[in-house]
C-alpha cells in the first residue's frame, strides 16, 4: 500500500474512507458510485477521489468499468486503522511539498501560536507550492486527520500524540512492551518511523509541541516517562510545573495495557 501526498483539496480523508468502504462492499460503476456517495454529488469531486485512489493503487477499474477494492480490508476496517495504516506509511519515500510543510511546522515550537495556517506562508514564503496556492488548506485537513495537531478556529496546534500513538501501536511488535528503554533508544527508532521530528530533538533537548506529545501520552497511559537518578543520558522537555514530569526524563515504558 503505498499513498500519494499530493492532495487534492476535494480528497477529504472522509470521502475517501467511504469510497473504499462502498467498494469494499461491492464493485461499482461511476455512475452507481455518483448516485451512491454523499457529499460527493458533484461529479467533479467523485473523479477526484476516484482519480486519487487510483493512483495510490487502492482501487482499480475492471473491463465491465466497475471500480473495486485493491487493499487490504483490514487496512479500512475502522477509520481508525485506516488513518493507522495511512501513518505507517506516510513519510516512507521521497520528501514531498507535504513532508516538508510538516517538518516546517512541527519544528517552530511556541512561534507559530496564534498565527492561522492560511498564513504560514508569510513566514516561511518557500513553503508557497508552485501551482497551487491553496495547498496550505489540504496539508492542514490531512494533518489534522492523521494527528499530527489540532485546529481551533483556524489556527493550527502541533500536538502529535495521535500520530505518535498509532505508530507505537502499528509497530508494536518492534518495541519491548512495559520495559523502560533508555530515551535515546526510543529517540532512534522514532525518528525512522517520523522523520519530521528530527529537528525536534536537539542535544538532549526536546522541542515544546513534542514535549506536548509525549506528556499527552503519558497522561493517556499509552507511555510512561520515567526518569533514573543513576543514568547518566539525561533528556530534558520543556519545563511545565504543573505537569508530574516537569522538565527531566531519561527512560520511556510503552504500556501496553492500553493498546486499542
Amino acid at each position: 500500500m503505498q499513498i500519494d501526498t499530493n492532495f487534492k483539496l476535494e480528497v477529504l480523508p472522509e470521502r475517501l474512507y467511504a469510497l473504499l468502504k462502498l467498494v469494499e462492499y461491492k464493485q461499482y460503476t461511476r455512475e452507481e458510485l455518483r448516485h451512491l456517495v454523499q457529499p460527493l454529488n458533484n461529479e467533479g469531486e467523485l473523479s477526484k477521489v476516484l482519480s486519487y485512489a487510483k493512483t495510490c493503487g487502492w482501487v482499480s477499474e475492471n473491463s465491465d468499468g466497475k471500480y473495486g477494492l485493491k487493499i487490504e480490508k483490514g487496512d479500512i476496517q475502522s477509520i481508525q486503522t485506516f488513518r493507522r495504516k495511512l501513518n505507517s506509511i506516510l513519510f516512507s519515500g521521497d520528501k514531498t511539498i507535504f513532508y516538508v510543510f510538516t517538518e516546517w511546522v512541527v519544528g517552530q515550537d511556541e512561534k507559530l501560536l496564534g498565527i492561522k495556517v492560511n498564513d504560514y506562508t508569510k513566514q516561511n514564503p518557500a513553503l508557497v507550492q508552485e501551482g497551487n496556492p491553496s495547498f496550505h488548506l489540504q496539508w492542514r485537513l490531512w494533518a489534522v486527520f492523521l494527528g499530527i495537531g489540532n485546529l481551533h478556529n483556524k489556527v493550527f496546534v502541533p500536538n502529535s500524540s495521535l500520530r505518535i500513538k498509532d505508530i507505537i501501536q502499528y509497530f508494536a511488535g518492534e518495541l519491548a512492551i512495559d520495559k523502560p528503554v533508555p530515551l535515546q533508544d526510543f529517540f532512534a527508532w522514532l525518528k525512522n518511523k517520523c522523520p519530521e521530528f528530527k529537528g525536534c530533538l536537539k542535544d538532549n533537548s526536546i522541542s515544546v509541541f513534542l514535549s506536548m506529545a509525549l506528556r499527552d501520552l503519558h497522561d493517556q497511559g499509552v507511555i510512561k516517562l520515567e526518569y533514573h537518578q543513576d543514568y547518566v543520558n539525561i533528556w530534558s522537555l520543556t519545563p511545565s510545573v504543573f505537569h508530574e514530569v516537569d522538565q527531566r526524563a531519561t527512560h520511556i515504558k510503552i504500556r501496553g495495557e492500553h493498546f486499542e
